[in-house]
């Protein structure tokens, strides 16, 4: 059992927990029964930590705060920064969210959605898979098509730049997130924002798929290699007109070896 389950049965059984230094106060209007005694006791540091670092109410009179009467809609609400895709009866035993088709949560990461749902019950634990190249294309798809259609009409989003409006960062955050794990993660983003350019100018928002074929090609940015110093035929140029009384190469005259040599050292 974990802390946020402790809590909830301390609700249902009408007990109320405070933190008082470094214990553990209950207040109920009737003795806490023994098994959530055995909870409390197994778990009192995490409550203790958790409960301290909550907001207090609002003080009225500089010494007391008021009696807040908690509901079970702001109990669940206090707590759910602790709620994990693990907990929730949504996470199918693939590792899947029944809720959103294609969705691999990562069981033990804080659900960051609005359909969590307690899991009723035990369960073991479930195992994250990682999603397969297909199922990632899929996915950036999903969010890549309305990224296209609000970024035809928005001045301010800048795919490249990886900027967003208010209106389009809920979509744009999650498309970056989604590139983190491609390999061609920036030839995705530079095609995106070169279709966008181009249904601009055309005037035809029609959204196209991702096509690799498509992408255009990096220049060839291999070093060239060069080799430095007089290759051996320009050495025997060189040592023949130095020595002969008739090449002149300042005058553009040579014998007729010198000529040979001069256009082998060419080649």
């Amino acid at each position: 059992m974990n802390t946020q389950e402790v809590l909830k049965m301390a609700f249902d059984c009408g007990v109320l927990i405070q933190v008082k230094g470094d214990k553990l106060h209950l207040e109920a209007k009737e003795a806490p029964p023994n098994h959530l005694l055995v909870e409390l006791k197994a778990h009192k540091s995490e409550l203790i930590t958790l409960l301290a670092t909550k907001p207090h109410p609002p003080m009225e009179d500089g010494q007391h705060s008021p009696t807040v009467e908690a509901t079970p809609h702001d109990f669940m609400e206090r707590y759910a920064h602790m709620d994990k895709c693990q907990q929730c009866e949504h996470l199918s035993s693939t590792g899947q969210c029944t809720r959103k088709q294609g969705i691999k949560p990562m069981p033990d990461a804080l659900r960051t959605c609005d359909k969590f749902n307690l899991l009723k019950g035990e369960r073991g634990l479930i195992q994250g898979q990682n999603y397969t190249p297909s199922e990632i294309n899929s996915l950036i798809e999903r969010y890549e098509k309305p990224l296209f259609y609000h970024a035809l009409d928005c001045s301010i989003c800048n795919i490249e730049k990886a900027r967003y409006c208010a209106n389009g960062y809920a979509i744009g955050s999650v498309y970056d997130a989604l590139l983190l794990v491609c390999e061609d993660a920036q030839a995705r983003r530079e095609d995106l924002a070169l279709r966008i350019d181009k249904a601009c100018i055309s005037g035809r928002s029609v959204f196209e798929a991702f096509n690799p074929a498509n992408v255009l090609q990096s220049p060839n940015s291999a070093f060239e290699t060069h080799k430095w110093g007089n290759s051996a035929d320009y050495e025997a140029f060189i040592n023949h007109w130095t020595a002969c009384e008739v090449c002149r190469p300042n005058l553009g005259r040579y014998c007729s070896e010198g000529q040979k040599l001069k256009e082998v050292a060419k080649a």
